[in-house]
Order: structure tokens, then C-alpha cells, then sequence
């Protein structure tokens, strides 16, 4: 554009000076912003190299929710129950949110605890109704525990919210 179009010093001076009296603003991020990228690093690395930067990071930075949770889900799937759990209950003292109930559900069912794991994600939907991955979480529980009626009437009360849902479908087809 300014090969066709010259500027002069003086016009130049007068859109740095401009420039420099512009207001700055900041935009504050969502909080749940850093769950979700510490989320995409601890299932996009190998969870042993995902366990160790994030053991790394809670170490470091005590209190930090992005790192207990990143913590916790790559212990999950690096098959480390125990720190898995230990992990969450740190991040659960610091945070609660609907990623942070969702996890947790999964935690308890992926080591186990499926009645626990399954109220605490009745709970968190009664808590957070619009947040989809745990209505999915739910039903998949459901259908895990054997209660395919439970989940068929659940899967359809939510379709009346989200009709449109392909994986609703999925869930419906599965009980």
C-alpha cells in the first residue's frame, strides 16, 4: 500500500504521535481459559511428558489451578490413580467450575469409583445445566453403570434443550 501510496515525514509523525495517545485496554480472559489450554496439553503430549511439565508447574506455582488440573488428567491417562485423585483435590480446593466438576467425575470413574463418580456428576449438572460435556459425561456413566432406561430418559429430557446434538444421538442409539 505505501509503494502506491507515499506518506510524507510529517503525516508519518502525525500517526506515531496519534498513536501514542490512544488508550491501552485490556481485555481480562475468561478464567476458565487457562483450564481449557492446560486441558489441550495434557491430551495432545504423551501423558508421561504432559505428568512431568505439570508436576513441574504445581510444584513451582502452589495454588495454581491450570497446573493441578493439567496434573490430574495427565495422571489419568498415564494410569497414575492415586495421584490422579490427589491431584484433583487440590485443584478442587482452589477452583470450582463445570471443567473442574467434569473432571473430577471422570477421575472417579476412570479409577473406579463409579457410584461417586456418577453422583458427582448428577450433582455438577444440577449446578451447571447449559455445560454440555457433562450432560455427555452423565449419560456415558450411565450407560457404563448398566442404567440404560436412566440414561435413555435423560438423553431425551436434554435433547429438548439441544435437539440438534449428534451426540446425543450417539448416546440415545448406545442405551
Amino acid at each position: 500500500f505505501l509503494q502506491d501510496h507515499p506518506m510524507t515525514y510529517d503525516r508519518m509523525a502525525d500517526l506515531e504521535n496519534r498513536v501514542a495517545q490512544m488508550k491501552v485496554t485490556r481485555h481480562v480472559d475468561n478464567p476458565e481459559f487457562v483450564l481449557v489450554r492446560a486441558r489441550l496439553r495434557a491430551l495432545t503430549e504423551r501423558p508421561d511428558d504432559a505428568y512431568q511439565y505439570f508436576l513441574a508447574q504445581a510444584n513451582g506455582n502452589q495454588g495454581d489451578a491450570a497446573a493441578y488440573y493439567g496434573l490430574a488428567l495427565s495422571a489419568l491417562r498415564g494410569g497414575r490413580d492415586a495421584e490422579a485423585l490427589r491431584a484433583f483435590h487440590q485443584l478442587e480446593a482452589i477452583r470450582r467450575s463445570a471443567m473442574v466438576e467434569d473432571l473430577g467425575g471422570q477421575i472417579l470413574i476412570g479409577t473406579g469409583h463409579l457410584a461417586q463418580g456418577l453422583a458427582k456428576l448428577h450433582a455438577a449438572i444440577g449446578q451447571y445445566p447449559d455445560y454440555r460435556p457433562l450432560a455427555y459425561a452423565y449419560a456415558r456413566a450411565l450407560l457404563r453403570e448398566g442404567k440404560a432406561a436412566e440414561a435413555r430418559n435423560f438423553i431425551t429430557d436434554r435433547q429438548q434443550t439441544w435437539p440438534d446434538d449428534y451426540v446425543f444421538f450417539q448416546l440415545l442409539a448406545q442405551s
